[in-house]
């Protein structure tokens, strides 16, 4: 019989017999089977710091960053002292949101590494992720005449000073930072905004293709210069950009049906053709008063939707069939999968996902006054019943209005006015009933309004703004206008019929070159200035407001 001690030995020796061949599996880029080599590894008992860093990284390449972060984690609370755990973790941390974490991390990375400038320049990252500009502002501006030669520290100050100042204020450390270190795509990619700020869109295309030129391989740079094609209105080679979307790469990717021929924009006649959503439940709407056409165009035309949707689009599409997609993990790759189970057994010709109809309606300049949508058909039984309750509000007009998304990260938190200039806004119009769209829980955010203002906000408790869109567009569908930024609120309100306002910091990509939405009529954008402040620009609205109404 063997001995305990000749067993840990051998299993031992197993276990970094089976690490070395995941290291082998990690650099042939084989994620799925290393990750099983080097379970089996930390099964055997190896607990190295090594193994946890490959292991977190093969389960985020294969897409899921949550087991990844969690390998990191339970790595970090046993071995708090070693600063490559500390800086992975923060990584890991950023990626899925949770910057507070991340804040923590890059801060022990730091004590850790008090010699090192890369350290400095995670934890101000960090801090700005968490929407601490000023402290990552003051952290760098100690920094870098300690380091000033490294041009990402002239970068993260660049980035920070944008966030809190405006682009334009930004120009003079990015500027710094590339005759540093003109190879650094990065600093590309970001300095294209500070020049848009200031309408320099011939430097910010130029900087946008230097990135991808360095970068060719990130979804980020592509993306980038995509943005910057369209907003100047190159449309072909924007669309081509824009194809980096679907990069799986990108965290949250989904896989979509690819056993179905894509659409190009092919007759229709006699055939079927699925239409997926993709991106946020606002993005899937986007585009939808398209489909009417593609209705009398195609044999049939099916709908595939996040399930809230179903109610809505039954309701308004009586000559589509309306499917819901499913999400799927391949268990291989890591990948999620996106199928539509109600069509398994469904002949379809063409398959395109609904931002994929913007390359094939609008190739150039010369198409952008064809291909208009209609508003959607709500039914009138329900659109009565909310005009019967807004009939007994006090005064005759009636302005939704949101002011934010669900979700705000640090680049969002830019679209954003303050509450308080919203609060101004709705002092300064009188004789106006405002109708609060904002979804999801603001009842704080509604009570600091209505001190603010002086002015009562009116809400329908009982409507579930955030999942009950049929009766959210019937309501939309039934007011004078709907104001706020670009969010599902709108995206929702225009598709209605309403004349909707959208207040976008910088200028839409989705503009492509135009004042406003081409196939939207009721669809208005007032574009602030990036650098121009949100108390300017909303007394203007403000204005305008009281004009219109």
């Amino acid at each position: 019989m063997q001995s305990s001690s000749s067993i840990s030995k051998q299993a031992a020796a197993q276990s970094r017999k089976l690490f070395q061949k995941g290291q082998s599996l990690y650099q042939k880029q084989a994620y799925a089977r290393a990750v099983e080599v080097l379970e089996s590894a930390k099964s055997l008992g190896l607990a190295s710091s090594e193994l946890s860093l490959l292991l977190s990284d093969c389960y985020m390449k294969l897409g899921q960053l949550q087991k990844g972060t969690d390998i990191l984690l339970q790595a970090a609370s046993r071995d708090e002292n070693n600063p490559k755990i500390c800086q992975t973790a923060g990584h890991a941390c950023l990626r899925l949101g949770l910057d507070d974490l991340a804040v923590k991390f890059f801060a022990r990375n730091l004590q850790l590494s008090p010699g090192d400038p890369k350290a400095y320049y995670h934890y101000a990252n960090a801090l700005q992720q968490a929407v601490r500009i000023d402290e990552a502002i003051e952290l760098l501006q100690e920094i870098i005449p300690i380091y000033p030669d490294q041009d990402y520290l002239w970068d993260s100050l660049g980035n920070s000073v944008a966030l809190r100042d405006g682009p334009d204020k930004a120009l003079v450390f990015f500027e710094e930072a590339l005759k540093l270190n003109p190879d650094n795509g990065t600093i590309y990619n970001n300095i294209t905004q500070a020049y848009e700020s200031v309408g320099d869109y011939e430097q910010a295309l130029n900087h946008a293709r230097k990135a991808v030129k360095l970068l060719p391989n990130s979804p980020e740079a592509h993306m980038n210069l995509a943005t910057s094609l369209l907003i100047s209105g190159h449309l072909a080679e924007g669309w081509q950009e824009y194809e980096w979307r679907k990069n799986l790469q990108k965290p949250g990717a989904r896989r979509m049906p690819d056993h179905i021929p894509a659409w190009q924009g092919e007759d229709l006649a006699g055939k079927t053709l699925l239409i997926g959503g993709e991106q946020g439940v606002g993005d899937e709407i986007f585009l939808c008063g398209l489909y009417y056409g593609l209705i009398d165009q195609a044999d049939k035309l099916y709908i595939g939707c996040d399930e809230r949707l179903l109610p809505l689009y039954k309701a308004c599409f009586k000559n589509a069939e309306v499917v819901a997609y499913k999400d799927s993990k391949d268990r291989k790759t890591g990948q999620f999968i996106r199928h539509y189970p109600d069509l398994k057994n469904t002949e379809i010709d063409y398959f395109c996902l609904n931002f994929d109809l913007f390359k094939i309606f609008w190739q150039k300049k010369e198409d952008l006054d064809r291909h208009k949508a209609r508003r959607l058909e709500i039914p009138a039984d329900i659109t009565s019943d909310w005009q019967a309750r807004l009939g007994e509000l006090p005064s005759q007009k009636n302005v939704g209005f949101s002011w934010r998304s669900g979700k705000i990260t640090v680049s969002r938190s830019l679209q954003y006015a303050p509450l308080s200039e919203w609060a101004e806004l709705i002092k300064q119009t009188p004789n106006t009933n405002f109708i609060n769209l904002q979804y999801g829980e603001c009842r704080e955010e509604l009570e600091e309004l209505e001190k603010l203002s002086g002015q009562r906000i009116y809400s329908f408790p009982e409507l579930d703004l955030k999942d009950d869109f049929l009766n959210s567009a019937a309501l939309m569908s039934c007011l004078d206008l709907v104001v706020g930024p670009a969010t599902t609120c709108n995206t929702l309100a225009v598709n209605t019929g309403v004349e909707t306002w959208w207040l976008y910091s910088g200028d839409p990509w989705w503009l492509m070159g135009t004042n406003n939405p081409p196939w939207l009529e009721n669809g208005h954008v007032f574009s602030k200035n990036m650098n121009e402040k949100w108390s300017d620009f909303m007394g203007k609205i403000s204005d305008r407001l009281r004009r219109h109404l």
